[in-house]
């Protein structure tokens, strides 16, 4: 928002513990977020396919970045639930809903994957902010198979509100997925 740039890298890490537990390790921006999330996930409904589901999720967030706000200690704490729907065969919806305790906003986010050729997708992402000062922002991408189970792909988003933290961000992704 004041003209400068950064380059920052983030990276996302899971992993099931049993068929309904897994723990997740994220991170939004090494250098640029205050904390390493740390998410667990318990899967509570799902149809045999796995294209309809609804889990409860718990995240600590441990502050690893910049400093911030300096309430709990500089932990967050927030707790929601999370869902997928795959209303067509070639378009899939995960949301979520969570409550941040220490922050005290709630967070809704969205996210529609369409396939529209056979290793090609787009996305689309939605999240808000919703609290004392709102935020909005948008993030629309591409990603593309290049082998079994490894992604590239690349996004932009941009603020929809005038409350913002950056006026536009550019994403390139590396995803390697083991099912």
């Amino acid at each position: 928002v004041d003209g400068s740039s950064e380059l920052d890298v983030g990276g996302h890490l899971s992993y099931s513990l049993f068929d309904w537990v897994g723990v997740h390790l994220r991170s939004l921006g090494a250098a640029t977020t205050r904390f390493t999330e740390v998410i667990a996930m318990v899967g509570l409904l799902r149809d045999e396919r796995r294209t309809r589901g609804l889990s409860l999720l718990a995240i600590v967030g441990v502050p690893t970045g910049p400093e911030g706000d300096t309430k709990h200690g500089g932990w967050a704490y927030l707790l929601g639930a999370t869902w997928r729907l795959t209303p067509l065969s070639w378009l899939q919806w995960d949301a979520n809903l969570h409550y941040d305790f220490s922050a005290h906003h709630v967070v809704p986010e969205s996210g529609l994957v369409a396939r529209i050729v056979a290793d090609g997708f787009a996305s689309l992402d939605a999240q808000a902010t919703l609290g004392a000062e709102t935020r909005v922002t948008l993030l629309p991408g591409l990603k593309y198979r290049v082998a079994s189970g490894v992604f590239v792909g690349a996004g932009f988003q941009f603020p929809l509100t005038w409350a913002r933290d950056f006026d536009r961000r550019f994403y390139l992704q590396l995803e390697w997925a083991r099912h």
